[in-house]
């Protein structure tokens, strides 16, 4: 405790300092500061003050109170490794004013408790208010606490953005299997609508097939076009530019929204009188998928009034171009101006009060967008609430002379009309999209084998030569990469062309096909309609010309080739199993026997494009099924209708050869 004879100067010398301690003659403690008192404990008081601090400074200073003496006003430095603790402070004698003893007062020595004791638990109190070491401790404290805030918010932000990646490959994931079951059954439909479409059907039947054909191919464009706007590895949607009719375009645009809006009652139409005697080059998939979305949009918000279809030639300074501007106006409730941008994103369904009976997905208008700036434009839009929104763009399209646009669509009719030549195999495992897609491959002219699983398909390429392997990616026990790998290993099997076949169209996947050594990818489900130019640049495009095909094709006519190749047969049965063999054979003789008598009427008729078309699918359908010399002659009969020869295929022999590869065929599958 303090002197009694000067409580004052001691209780000054407590709010100065927070280490004070006074030294008796026999270098004890007869009163400490309160922080000293926490350290130490009340034993303190009575303590010998070099048994509680070994002291650095003065040199030579031992606590005794006649060395203390000695030192008075030095630097004096102690600490004391148990406790943690260490001072800082001066020796002063203050017994002329009334305190009895040496007094050393001073402050924690900071530096030496940073050093050796991190986890001091000093406090601003603990330091005098004017010491230049309680500023320190401020600063060591924020700086401490700045570290430890900004590691919390990095740990915080990391986490964070691993949910993000997470939540992104989730949605890849989700999309990824979206894309695959979504296609897997529209693969079926298209492909059947495919085989079907070209037989012979009364007009309202035909019409029914050509809807649906038309609607399957509508909702493939748009789950593809769906899938690469949510999918962050695209930057652009990507077409082949193409021959087209501006006004041909637009009808067609306008039909595909006309029921929706006649079943509103509302009035859809084009405004203006421009009518587009040129023709273009540009990409029409692209503008058509924008202004159906658009129109789409318009009909669905729409309860009553117009929506209307404007396209307009404008003056530009590009003399190799023409620049168009389209506008879709609607009479609907209109767009608040807080949600105008926003509409443009993606899943932004732009649902208001008044409209959100529509709803949507929200991937309209942001397809749209990206369309649109593919193509070199920008889509704005214009509305006020309540008074319905406009809808525009600009794009630049290049002109085509009249000469030039017959030139590029007859060769497009050329190509189409075109057949291919050579031999693939199809490795698929969906049975159903196998058999399909075997038939429209077969339609092109190819000779198809087809294998259900990666197993099969090494099997079939160790034992035969193709010109082309078609290779499903997905399936099980040993998928199309390993496949393909296994491929590779035969020997010269390294250079041949592979194929990728497959539902998931995303970029990760092809950067995989072309990593596997695949040549090429294609898109399930197949579209007949592109196969053909697809397939060129692996297999032999031929006109079927006969002039043009080598002597030793081993399609012409030969009366040593077989009526019926059992083979073929055998190897279906074991690719895709009797029943599915059956029912294909079932449907092939069926259809055929409608396809020969349709073919004797144009004969009869002297209509040579009927006689191409129905020759060409019998042919096809012959090398399918085995019938190998019915075949034949179809085929040379089609050359010949095509290029408007004499028709020199004797009929007679050309049915008694067709009947004898039914007989064996039919043979081939009794008991099945």
């Amino acid at each position: 405790m303090a002197s009694q004879s000067s409580p004052k100067l001691w209780d000054r010398l407590l709010e100065l300092y927070t280490v004070v301690c006074l030294i008796d003659a026999q270098g004890r403690l007869t009163a400490v500061s309160p922080l000293l008192e926490r350290v130490f404990g009340s034993e303190a008081v009575g303590s010998l003050l070099n048994n509680l601090f070994e002291f650095k400074r003065p040199a030579g200073f031992d606590g005794s109170y006649n060395a203390g003496m000695k030192n008075l006003g030095q630097l004096v430095l102690g600490h004391n490794s148990e406790k943690g603790f260490a001072l800082r402070g001066q020796l002063h004698d203050y017994s002329s004013f009334g305190l009895d003893g040496l007094c050393l007062i001073g402050v924690p020595w900071l530096w030496w408790m940073q050093e050796n004791n991190p986890d001091h638990g000093l406090g601003f109190s603990d330091f005098p208010i004017l010491d230049i070491q309680m500023d320190q401790l401020f600063f060591a404290s924020a700086q401490q606490t700045m570290v430890a805030d900004l590691e919390k918010l990095n740990d915080q932000l990391q986490l964070a953005q691993q949910k993000i990646k997470e939540e992104g490959e989730r949605r890849q994931r989700f999309f990824g299997h979206v894309s695959h079951e979504m296609r897997t059954p529209l693969n079926g439909v298209i492909s059947a609508l495919t085989l079907i479409k070209d037989g012979q059907f009364d007009d309202r039947t035909s019409t029914f097939i050509r809807l649906a054909a038309h609607s399957a191919n509508r909702l493939l464009e748009i789950i593809n076009f769906s899938l690469d706007t949510v999918n962050p590895q695209l930057d652009s949607i990507s077409e082949d530019e193409e021959p087209f009719s501006m006004d041909s375009l637009i009808d067609d645009c306008l039909a595909v929204t006309q029921a929706r809006a006649l079943e509103k009652g509302l009035n859809l139409h084009r405004v203006g009188t421009q009518n587009f005697a040129t023709k273009f080059i540009g990409h029409p998939r692209l503008l058509k998928q924008v202004l159906i979305n658009l129109l789409g949009n318009a009909v669905k918000f729409t309860d009553e009034g117009d929506v209307t279809l404007s396209a307009v030639a404008m003056d530009t300074e590009d003399t190799d171009g023409c620049s168009i501007e389209f506008r879709v106006e609607d009479q609907g409730p209109g767009i608040p101006k807080d949600m105008q941008r926003q509409i443009f994103e993606p899943f932004a369904t732009g649902v208001t009060q008044q409209t959100q009976k529509a709803g949507g997905t929200g991937l309209g208008l942001n397809i749209a967008k990206r369309c649109v700036e593919s193509m070199g434009g920008h889509l704005s839009v214009k509305s006020e609430q309540g008074q319905g929104a406009v809808f525009r763009f600009n794009v630049i399209l290049s002109v085509l002379s009249d000469s030039d646009y017959q030139q590029l669509m007859g060769e497009a009719e050329s190509q189409a009309s075109a057949s291919l030549r050579g031999a693939v195999l199809l490795v698929d495992n969906e049975e159903e999209d196998l058999s399909l897609n075997e038939q429209i491959l077969a339609s092109l002219g190819l000779a198809v084998e087809t294998a259900t699983s990666g197993v099969g398909a090494v099997e079939c390429v160790k034992g035969k030569t193709f010109d082309l392997v078609l290779m499903d990616l997905d399936m099980p026990e040993m998928d199309g990469f390993e496949t393909t790998e296994a491929i590779r290993r035969l020997p010269d099997r390294d250079g041949l062309p592979i194929v990728a076949l497959s539902a998931h169209t995303d970029a990760s996947t092809k950067q995989r096909v072309i990593g596997a050594g695949m040549q090429g990818f294609l898109e399930k489900p197949i579209l007949s309609d592109r196969l053909l130019s697809q397939l060129t640049e692996w297999v032999e495009l031929q006109v079927d010309d006969p002039s043009s095909l080598p002597e030793t094709d081993d399609r012409q006519i030969n009366s040593e080739d077989p009526f019926f190749v059992s083979e073929i047969i055998e190897r279906m049965k074991r690719d895709v199993g009797a029943d599915i063999v059956t029912a294909l054979v079932a449907k092939f003789l069926s259809e055929s026997a409608v396809r020969w008598d349709s073919l004797q009427t144009a004969l009869a008729n002297d209509d040579l494009p009927v006689v191409a078309r129905e020759a060409h699918t019998l042919g096809s359908s012959c090398f399918t099924f085995g019938l190998q010399r019915a075949g034949s002659r179809f085929r040379k009969l089609e050359a010949e209708a095509q290029n408007a020869q004499a028709l020199t295929v004797d009929i007679e022999l050309l049915a008694a050869d067709l009947g004898e590869g039914i007989s064996g065929l039919e043979m081939s599958v009794d008991g099945l």
